[in-house]
């Protein structure tokens, strides 16, 4: 039982009121087409989420300008 040690009550409670998108980074999520999907890896460094079956990109690290040609277009205007 080594490397286990106790952790307070409140730590848990703080970490599941945090967001996940906060815990995990935030992700901008992107319409891939299956042929553009190494391309999308080469230039964004997109990544396949497999629980949402879409791919994805670190929103720190690339912009929406960066990945306009994989956002998904949204009839509100938002995206």
């Amino acid at each position: 039982m080594k490397n286990l040690r106790w952790v307070p009550p409140t730590f848990w409670r703080a970490l599941k009121s945090t967001p996940a998108a906060a815990r995990s980074g935030s992700r901008l999520y992107l319409n891939v087409p299956y042929a553009e999907k190494d391309e999308a890896k080469t230039l964004l460094g997109a990544r396949w989420d497999s629980r949402r079956r879409q791919w994805y990109v670190d929103a720190d690290r690339v912009s929406r300008e960066q990945a306009s040609r994989w956002l998904p277009n949204r009839p509100d205007g938002d995206s």
